[in-house]
C-alpha cells in the first residue's frame, strides 16, 4: 500500500511538473 501511495504521489507531482514545464515554455515563447 505504501508503494502504491508513493507511486501515486510521484505520478501527480510528475503531472504538475510537466504542466509547469509547458507553462514556462509558453512564457518563454511569448517573451
Amino acid at each position: 500500500m505504501k508503494y502504491l501511495a508513493a507511486r501515486n504521489i510521484v505520478a501527480v507531482s510528475g503531472l504538475r511538473g510537466s504542466i509547469a514545464a509547458v507553462t514556462v515554455g509558453v512564457i518563454i515563447v511569448y517573451y
